[in-house]
């Protein structure tokens, strides 16, 4: 199930847009409740390293998926806030270069899997990336 996701989106476009009311600050509604939304994400991971048992694993990534969901809100409206007339190419544009950067993803995650013979090393190296976003 979804539902952290949904709630996540539904909370990240409130926020955003609650904190643009407020202040009438762009940068501040946007940037903030990404940073927070990649930041949470990637606190929620951690425990998925220090422990064996499934419960806490379970809440941690749901809680970790709410969080990376917070981010959808804010990060489409940054096309509809500069592109003007331009919204679909500018919002075409952001969806295929993120596409692009996952695509090619799994040739070096199954190199590294395959030779080491453990599926957890991809997890860092995907927890630093959404860091460097």
């Amino acid at each position: 199930m979804d539902r952290p996701g949904v709630l996540g989106d539904l909370l990240g476009g409130e926020i955003s847009d609650r904190i643009l009311r407020r202040s009438g600050d762009l940068l501040k509604a946007r940037r903030n409740v990404v940073m927070l939304g990649f930041l949470g994400s990637f606190l929620c991971m951690v425990p998925v390293f220090l422990t064996h048992d499934l419960v806490p694993i379970i809440l941690s990534l749901g809680a970790a998926l709410f969080f990376a969901e917070i981010v959808f809100g804010p990060t489409w409206s940054i096309p509809m806030d500069i592109a003007g007339k331009f919204l679909g190419t500018a919002a075409g544009m952001m969806n295929t270069s993120s596409a692009l950067a996952a695509t090619p993803s799994p040739i070096p995650y199954g190199y590294i899997i395959a030779q080491t013979g453990n599926r957890q090393p991809p997890f860092p190296c995907s927890l630093r990336l959404t860091l460097l976003r």
